[in-house]
């Protein structure tokens, strides 16, 4: 760990039980603090979804990490909300880089200190990105319009020091962006089952992005190895799932590939 530079991750908690286990334990060797953003009820985007769902996850685990995790409780209306009640207070514990790891994405150990090591060489970005592979199902992999594995940059961390925060989701202001390439982001995002998969898209910021229960219905339920354009916003950003035959992080290691 660099002794001079502060590295935390924060992460949301809401019908997370599945994942938050394993994502306490990816980080939890590479950073000073792990702010664990907790809430019962999920956000707003949805207005019936407050009435609908309410999660309580038993927290117990969380014992072994404790001096490291952070909790953070409360109810927000937005995702962009409830990111800063992370930030906020990791800049009052002089935190300088805070990445933005959800409970259900994973790096390989080495990557994750891959990923310090390229910010550390490279402190006066704003935001950084890593290349991102995203999952289906049992475990299938989401190939993108052109056919590779890698379906996306997304948001991995951001400076503190540059004052960044949230304002769209896990989007900060516009500013400069540093892509680290060498690291990759395993995104078990729709590794769910059916109930988890409807509860997610009753519940998530992209509720008004798409027809939630014709996506539900007619892509999520009725997919076969054989099917297309399975991305609920952009159909053709996610061209077919297919087996994924190679390693995974250590900390799902243990979820195998899909088999037919």
């Amino acid at each position: 760990m660099n002794e001079e530079i502060k590295f935390a991750t924060h992460v949301l908690c809401f019908g997370q039980d599945k994942w938050i286990e394993r994502n306490i334990k990816n980080a939890y060797p590479h950073v000073d603090k792990i702010y664990l953003s907790y809430s019962e009820l999920p956000w707003s985007y949805n207005k019936e979804s407050k009435e609908l769902f309410r999660t309580e996850t038993n927290l117990d685990f969380l014992e072994p990490y404790m001096d490291k995790v952070e909790l953070i409780s409360g109810e927000w209306d937005t995702e962009e909300e409830q990111r800063n009640a992370c930030s906020s207070k990791a800049k009052e514990d002089g935190i300088d880089f805070l990445f933005i790891q959800d409970a259900d994405e994973f790096y390989f150990h080495d990557g994750f200190e891959e990923m310090k090591r390229s910010i550390v060489k490279n402190p006066s970005y704003d935001t950084y990105r890593c290349p991102c592979y995203t999952f289906w199902k049992d475990v299938n992999i989401l190939t993108s319009s052109e056919g590779n594995f890698v379906t996306g940059y997304l948001y991995a961390c951001i400076n503190l020091k540059t004052n960044s925060e949230f304002v769209n989701k896990r989007a900060t202001k516009i500013g400069r962006v540093f892509d680290i390439h060498s690291t990759i982001c395993y995104h078990m995002s729709n590794v769910l089952s059916d109930e988890e998969m409807y509860r997610k898209v009753k519940t998530w910021a992209h509720h008004h992005d798409f027809d939630v229960d014709r996506w539900y219905e007619n892509v999520w339920m009725k997919w076969t190895p054989e099917m297309k354009n399975l991305h609920p916003v952009q159909p053709h950003g996610w061209r077919e799932a297919v087996p994924f035959v190679e390693e995974l992080p250590e900390v799902i290691s243990d979820l195998g590939v899909y088999k037919k």
